[in-house]
């Protein structure tokens, strides 16, 4: 790492092409942060995306990968010189009421929400391990994790198991900083 890189912060930030997610990177690149999104949108839509949020401030990076793919993940995470913070922001919500919820839009709000954001902070924090960093991981939640709201129960539920995840995480991860 170089001296230059040891001064800088660096972020990755999943979603990061998406609208909670943009914002997120937009302001961390305004405070300088070298900002690394990540999302499944195609190259062209993404490094355009890149470009954009670049324009206000720090440089910011394209890397197109689906945060539920441990391998993906891992060779995103590999990526930036060092990983100070982490955002997950990558989420889906599809309503349905509850007794019309098929199992494909349950598993997959689940899968992207919840296994997503554990294979993301996984993948992240075992860089940040290995590097020594005393970074942070920071989830995008949402308030019916613990406040019921019809038609949304797979993802309520899913936002109840990243607000869990979040609490193991740190119960464990505090030691290493």
């Amino acid at each position: 790492m170089t001296e230059a890189s040891k001064q800088r912060r660096f972020a990755v930030v999943t979603g990061g092409a998406g609208d909670i997610g943009s914002e997120i990177a937009r302001l961390l690149a305004a405070e300088q942060w070298e900002v690394w999104i990540l999302d499944i949108v195609d190259e062209e839509q993404g490094e355009a995306k890149a470009r954009n949020l670049s324009n206000s401030g720090s440089a910011v990076h394209y890397l197109r990968a689906d945060q539920r793919d441990p391998v993906a993940m891992d060779a995103a995470m590999a990526t930036p010189p060092r990983i100070d913070l982490l955002v997950v922001t990558a989420a889906t919500v599809a309503a349905q009421p509850f007794l019309e919820i098929d199992l494909s839009n349950w598993s997959a709000q689940i899968d992207i929400n919840l296994t997503g954001s554990f294979v993301a902070s996984q993948s992240a924090a075992k860089r940040m391990a290995k590097d020594k960093v005393k970074g942070h991981i920071i989830f995008v939640s949402s308030w019916v994790a613990n406040r019921p709201w019809p038609e949304i129960s797979a993802y309520s539920t899913s936002k109840a198991g990243v607000d869990q995840l979040m609490r193991q995480i740190a119960l464990e991860l505090a030691p290493l900083g």
